[in-house]
């Protein structure tokens, strides 16, 4: 499939045709421009597509400029969003449900996540909670 032809395509579509774990490839991929620079830059490069992706999404975290401060007042109207924004990963109610439990018991806090994921962002943020 030539690059250019998914200019057309959605998201779905490029996941489907690619045979991307979607789940994964959800969290990394929020457009067509990301499928484009996936499938120029990243794709093909390891010998698994998994890792393809783990690649990509460890250079748009890389060059995030969400900060620590940009992550809590994101965290103060949607939270949810402002993780899948920062981390790059696709959380479901029943993930933030625990996220926040842990939050309000005093287990975790919305910086220790953020910093520890800044240390280690190819280790999945709920793996950290559980």
């Amino acid at each position: 499939m030539a690059v250019t032809s998914f200019s057309g395509e959605s998201l779905e579509n490029f996941i489907e045709h690619l045979s991307l774990p979607d789940s994964f490839a959800r969290g990394v991929l929020h457009s067509i421009e990301d499928c484009q620079t996936f499938y120029i830059n990243f794709y093909g490069r390891n010998h698994h597509v998994t890792d393809d992706l783990m690649d990509y999404r460890e250079n748009k975290i890389q060059n995030s400029d969400i900060t620590i401060d940009i992550f809590l007042k994101m965290c103060n109207g949607d939270i949810l969003n402002a993780f899948e924004t920062t981390f790059l990963q696709t959380f479901t109610v029943s993930d933030m449900a625990l996220i926040n439990r842990a939050i309000k018991n005093g287990e975790t806090s919305l910086e220790e996540i953020y910093y520890g994921f800044k240390e280690s962002p190819n280790q999945r943020i709920m793996k950290k909670i559980l």
